[in-house]
């Protein structure tokens, strides 16, 4: 997994590289439970014109 790792201004500071492997099924939990909730760009532009 990488970790991208930003400041304040958002610029891209370091890339951690996590490799245990505990931590790396914790982000893919976390990945997969936010694809659980993902709507495609094209229905998700189509609302934002909506309003």
């Amino acid at each position: 997994m990488a970790r991208l790792n930003f400041d304040e201004a958002d610029n891209l500071v370091n890339v951690e590289l996590i490799t245990e492997p505990v931590e790396v099924n914790r982000y893919a939990q976390a990945r997969d439970g936010a694809w659980h909730y993902a709507v495609p760009y094209k229905e998700f532009a189509a609302g934002l014109a909506a309003k």
